[in-house]
């Protein structure tokens, strides 16, 4: 398994030219991962870089990884100082070698795989922290999920987009048409409920520290909002995990 994204995907919800903004998901992490105590960073499944370049203005040191080659093309084109860049699949974290004081996994880019291959990406970016070190997961609330339409259309940058969603228990699928494009999309995730989530970083050794949903610490998830993030933390040494 594994989601890839079509070039009409990305020209949709990612276009190169007028990529969606990020302040939101910025001054979050500047909130809980401020620079002076969480200088450098990995972004995993870093897309065209829109989040790594907008901290490296800040003045963190920012490490970017994508499986996808075109991705990583936007985002090297004229990346600022403090950035590093690879291609790297996301099931192969312990041979970055790397510590980092803090890791984000954004927009729902955790949980491509099955529940052991999952379990094992968490794993692997718990054990990217260095001691004290935070995760940031921002990913879909499994139960809003279940309150969405089946089939939806909507006109993105003059195009119709069709989505059709399924929801089976734990895995989450969702298929994508292109009115003017003969790519088709189809995701598939393993989805959670935030307690799940917790549990399933407490069984990797990280103890959870926040729970919101839009980046917003004073919304609680829940089923009037699909996107949900959560903050884990790796014990500093000496302290014990649970």
């Amino acid at each position: 398994m594994g989601n890839h994204y079509s070039p009409t995907w990305f020209d949709t919800f990612l276009p190169r030219t007028d990529p969606p903004p990020v302040d939101r998901e910025v001054a979050f992490i500047a909130r809980h991962l401020p620079r002076t105590a969480y200088p450098c960073l990995l972004d995993v499944a870093c897309g065209i870089g829109r989040h790594v370049r907008a901290l490296a203005g800040l003045g963190y040191e920012v490490v970017g990884i994508d499986v996808s080659v075109d991705a990583l093309a936007v985002a090297r084109d004229g990346a600022p100082n403090g950035v590093t860049f690879r291609r790297h699949d996301i099931r192969e974290l312990d041979a970055l070698h790397d510590e980092f004081d803090g890791v984000l996994c954004l927009w729902q880019s955790f949980g491509a795989f099955d529940d052991d291959e999952n379990r094992a990406v968490l794993a692997a970016m718990a054990r990217r922290l260095r001691p004290g070190g935070r995760l940031l997961l921002d990913v879909y609330h499994r139960d809003a999920l279940a309150t969405l339409p089946t089939v939806a259309n909507e006109y993105r940058r003059g195009r119709e987009v069709r989505t059709t969603r399924t929801l089976e228990g734990r895995r989450f699928r969702v298929r994508l048409s292109y009115s003017d494009s003969d790519d088709r999309d189809e995701f598939e995730w393993q989805v959670f409920t935030p307690g799940e989530l917790v549990t399933e970083a407490a069984s990797v050794g990280l103890s959870s520290r926040v729970a919101c949903a839009w980046f917003d610490e004073d919304i609680a998830p829940s089923t009037d909002h699909v996107r949900m993030q959560l903050l884990f933390e790796r014990p500093a040494i000496g302290v014990d995990a649970g």
